[in-house]
């Protein structure tokens, strides 16, 4: 029969409380004793989804009051390189590949903050994105840790002075027998996934780490799942990522077919010398204007009351695709004025007389009072990104309303966390394997 432990990631104060508290009702209801993995002192803006609770550890020392186990997970939750350690699983690290003394220091700052702010013993190891190293396991030893909830095997085992309970799974999934870990991710679970859980809770299959700490496995079969389990999950997401870019590749060929017969530039890609701009004001043009920005905007729900700004439009496809939904207004800022012109010229041949591109430069452009939506296909560096954040904040304080930010390809993510007044209240994944997040204003 098969045995589940259930474990929490990236427990800090700033991660969504709403989402944590449905999951602890869950955990209340079936009497679930979760494994969960507090970030000592975070810095990962990627984890500040709401505002910190300031009663976090008083939370945190109930949840031990419950049973609930407590992982140290890292210490800042801040990756320094692309080491992806001993599991291979990722290819970002905050500890594999430093030295003794570096991991030392760091895994020991952080178990001082949690015994003192807890007033408990931590035993258990989480690594952040399950890098770590040989090093890591020694320090561990040298520093009283005696459990690390990860590694790939059927049954918990021993290695480096250490029990090992393994991790597997990452969502909620019948098997027939082994001893099975579930890390959740609460900040981008929904309710279909809780919904997963609850399901598999009515099984009456979840195990005490007590109860699974004790069960022995062979070495052999565990390789053999070892084996199983890499050809499963990383030969078959290699082949998927390459059927993906082997469909777009299709895709972009076929788009650009279609648009010479009809005299439409849209998808065709240009460099930032080709649209005669620098790269201290402008990145490259490349279209978002697809079936994964429709699929997000009608997640939005928009009405005929909401108004969309695309910063650096382009040649005009996401205010194409917006054009299809009820924005009482969908205008687009773009520098460049031969973008700005193609841009036009598509929405004509399209008969969207009703678009409207401002050929401006965006961090000067402060007419913003009217929309409530803002686009951004990360179209400017950072230099244009902060200034355009804060004529948006000034708005907002002008203006009074809430606004919705979205984003796709944000590689200045932290810029909008730290910007004072927006929280990240959605993230996707687009079939081109590009992240897009959604983030709202928030009411302070």
């Amino acid at each position: 029969m098969p045995r589940y432990i259930f474990r929490l990631d990236d427990i800090c104060p700033t991660m969504n409380w709403k989402k944590f508290r449905k999951i602890e009702k869950i955990f209340d209801r079936y009497k679930v004793k979760p494994i969960v993995g507090i970030v000592p002192d975070n810095l990962d803006a990627n984890l500040i989804v709401d505002k910190a609770n300031k009663d976090f550890w008083k939370e945190m020392k109930l949840l031990v009051n419950k049973g609930w186990i407590v992982a140290q997970h890292g210490y800042q939750h801040k990756y320094i390189n692309e080491d992806s350690g001993m599991l291979k699983i990722t290819n970002h690290s905050e500890f594999s590949g430093l030295s003794y003394k570096d991991q030392y220091d760091k895994i020991l700052k952080g178990k001082n903050i949690l015994e003192k702010q807890l007033g408990i013993k931590i035993e258990w190891w989480m690594a952040p994105s399950h890098s770590f190293d040989r090093t890591t396991c020694k320090v561990l030893c040298d520093l009283g840790f005696r459990y690390i909830t990860d590694g790939i095997a059927l049954y918990p085992y021993r290695k480096y002075g250490l029990l090992w309970i393994p991790q597997q799974l990452w969502k909620p999934e019948r098997k027939l027998f082994g001893v099975w870990t579930i890390c959740i991710h609460l900040n981008n679970v929904d309710d279909a996934y809780l919904e997963s859980c609850i399901k598999l809770l009515k099984f009456k299959y979840y195990a005490s780490i007590e109860a699974v700490s004790e069960v022995k496995g062979k070495e052999f079969i565990d390789n053999l799942f070892r084996l199983y389990w890499c050809a499963k999950y990383v030969l078959f997401d290699m082949l998927l990522k390459v059927r993906r870019l082997y469909r777009i590749y299709i895709r972009y060929n076929l788009l650009r077919f279609k648009e010479n017969l009809s005299g439409l530039d849209i998808t065709k890609y240009n460099s930032v010398e080709e649209i005669g701009l620098s790269r201290e004001t402008s990145n490259h043009y490349s279209s978002s204007g697809n079936n994964d920005l429709k699929r997000i905007i009608e997640y939005l729900k928009v009405s005929r009351y909401d108004s969309i700004l695309d910063f650096g439009c382009g040649k005009g496809g996401a205010m194409i695709v917006f054009s299809g939904f009820p924005f009482c207004k969908v205008d687009g800022v773009e520098l460049s004025e031969l973008l700005s012109s193609i841009a036009i010229k598509n929405f004509n041949l399209l008969g969207l007389t009703n678009l409207r591109v401002i050929c401006a430069d965006a961090k000067n452009f402060t007419n913003l009072d009217q929309y409530n939506y803002f686009y951004f296909y990360n179209p400017f560096p950072a230099g244009v990104m902060s200034q355009v954040l804060v004529n948006i904040q000034r708005s907002v304080v002008n203006s009074p309303r809430q606004v919705t930010l979205i984003y796709k390809n944000p590689v200045l993510h932290e810029m909008f966390m730290s910007c004072g007044f927006l929280s990240k209240i959605r993230e996707f994944v687009c079939e081109d394997g590009l992240t897009l997040c959604i983030y709202r204003s928030t009411d302070s």
